[in-house]
């Protein structure tokens, strides 16, 4: 899994909750105060984006919440992610 095809696909996912076409959506969008997503909207698209990709989230392991609220931040959160799972495979 690279950044820029996971990039991609969360864009592309993110576009099904706003609206919007997943080229304006760029890496530095704030999740919720520029694309209007809310608490729920982010549990089903990391839920939705560790299915994908079998990763497991533990919440020991999320540190840092605040880089999760941009398109980017949330991209390398879960590369990162990957990084750490013995088995990773996309479905």
């Amino acid at each position: 899994m690279d950044r820029t095809t996971l990039l991609a696909e969360i864009q592309t996912l993110v576009a099904g909750f706003t609206g919007l076409e997943p080229e304006a959506i760029g890496p530095e969008a704030h999740v919720q105060n520029d694309l209007g997503l809310d608490s729920l909207n982010l549990v089903q698209l990391l839920t939705e984006l560790t299915r994908r990709h079998g990763l497991e989230v533990r919440i020991d392991r999320l540190t840092d919440l605040d880089r999760m609220m941009t398109v980017g931040g949330l991209t390398d959160t879960l590369l990162a992610l990957a990084g750490d799972s013995a088995e990773v495979h996309p479905s």
